[in-house]
């Protein structure tokens, strides 16, 4: 399908039928307000050309432009000092387009549940 100048494909994977299954699967990994201000932002309430459309009871979405080729180096986490039990800082080593960087994430705790808190890549 397409709309204006994008092209939509329609999603066959049965546990991603509407947009609401997406929301529910990215507020799974990410806090709402990451969630709200990263993704939904840039790839659902974006008006003039959103990844994911619903239209008549079926949804489409239009791939590209998300994630990036990283690695990162899980064993060698280091856990930094935090004030908020609720709040947990970790740096890391990420290696992605040739460069090796120092990434910081943060990691929250929400209705009893542990989401990122910041948008890694």
């Amino acid at each position: 399908m397409v709309k204006g100048v994008t092209t939509y494909y329609a999603v066959t994977d049965p546990n991603y039928q509407s947009i609401a299954d997406i929301k529910a699967a990215v507020e799974s990994v990410y806090t709402k307000q990451v969630a709200t201000e990263h993704f939904y932002k840039n790839r659902i309430d974006n008006t003039s050309h959103p990844a994911f459309i619903e239209e008549n009871g079926k949804l489409y979405v239009s791939p590209g432009g998300i994630g990036g080729g990283y690695t990162w180096d899980i064993d060698g986490l280091t856990m930094l000092k935090t004030e908020n039990p609720n709040v947990v800082f970790i740096q890391i080593e990420c290696e992605g387009y040739g460069s090796i960087t120092n990434e910081t994430i943060k990691i929250c705790k929400e209705n009893g549940k542990w989401l990122l808190g910041s948008v890694i890549y």
